[in-house]
């Protein structure tokens, strides 16, 4: 198999383009091969040591760690075959925007309050989860996963649907479109994931 084989057909594009446009995001179980999975662990792992305590911007209220991205990330980030899957499911050409793409990294107490990525840089929101402990089994009460709103915002409409945080599992959707949140992680939890943002190929 291709190292980066995104895993899924015709049918399976089309839920998820049906899913994107109707809820914003949609999730995508399963969907990087075993040996890419090893590859931006270990590169997620040695960028961890360089990593960044971030917290509250003006705009945004969050807890985490941020770390540049690695040859490893670039290269699939890049790749003709994620490229392709996102045209299919977006319906217009996108290419990675490196300012807005990183390895992020929660533990216990880490949170992202809800909020819209940068409209400029992030035409479509791509989330790979990597590595994922917890949560505890049968507790709704969870950091891992992921809010999603309508485009006017959780104070004026509820909760949209939930995504749940699952390792080698994608999330994708219209991240500057649509408000999104990740409630803070409890004892026990964290994850790691590779975290890109797409524009528009000009022309």
């Amino acid at each position: 198999m291709e190292k980066y084989h995104i895993s899924c057909n015709d049918n399976i594009v089309e839920k998820l383009r049906k899913k994107v446009k109707s809820n914003g995001f949609a999730n995508l179980p399963d969907a990087i091969s075993d040996d890419l999975a090893v590859e931006l662990r270990r590169e997620a792992a040695i960028q961890r040591a360089n990593s960044l305590a971030v917290s509250s911007t003006a705009d945004i209220c969050y807890k985490a760690h941020l770390a540049d991205l690695g040859d490893a990330a670039r290269s699939f980030l890049n790749s003709s075959s994620l490229s392709n899957f996102l045209s299919q499911v977006f319906r217009e050409s996108l290419e990675m925007t490196p300012s807005a793409s990183c390895y992020t990294y929660y533990e216990p107490g880490d949170f992202l309050n809800a909020h819209r990525d940068d409209a400029s840089a992030c035409t479509a929101t791509v989330i790979t989860y990597l590595d994922v402990t917890g949560p505890v089994p049968g507790s709704d009460d969870t950091g891992l996963i992921l809010r999603i709103y309508n485009e006017t915002g959780p104070d004026v409409d509820p909760i949209k649907t939930s995504l749940p945080t699952r390792a080698l599992s994608m999330i994708v959707g219209y991240g500057s479109r649509y408000w999104h949140e990740r409630p803070e992680l409890k004892i026990g939890e964290s994850l790691t994931a590779l975290t890109a943002c797409f524009s528009k190929v000009p022309g």
